[in-house]
């Protein structure tokens, strides 16, 4: 079973986060560690891809992130039920 964000005792930290949105992200869709690492590391390239261009660059990638969150806990629910199946 995942373990969720808030108990995670390697969490990553506010400071470790490459982007604010990462750990609201992360503790909303209850990711495990390994996502949430997963997703710390889409934010950066995020954030080096969305610097060239000017604008709401802290939206657009609270966006992508949340995205990335939910795509990462779908998949993380979908393992979860095959381990289930096949037990």
């Amino acid at each position: 079973m995942r373990t969720p964000v808030p108990d995670a005792p390697d969490l990553l930290t506010s400071d470790e986060a490459e982007n604010t949105s990462v750990l609201p992200a992360a503790k909303r869709y209850k990711l495990s560690n390994a996502a949430v690492h997963g997703l710390n590391t889409e934010a950066k390239m995020m954030v080096d891809a969305f610097e060239a261009e000017d604008g709401h660059l802290e939206d657009r990638i609270e966006m992508e992130v949340d995205g990335c969150a939910q795509a990462l806990s779908a998949t993380e629910m979908i393992v979860e039920l095959l381990k289930e199946v096949k037990d």
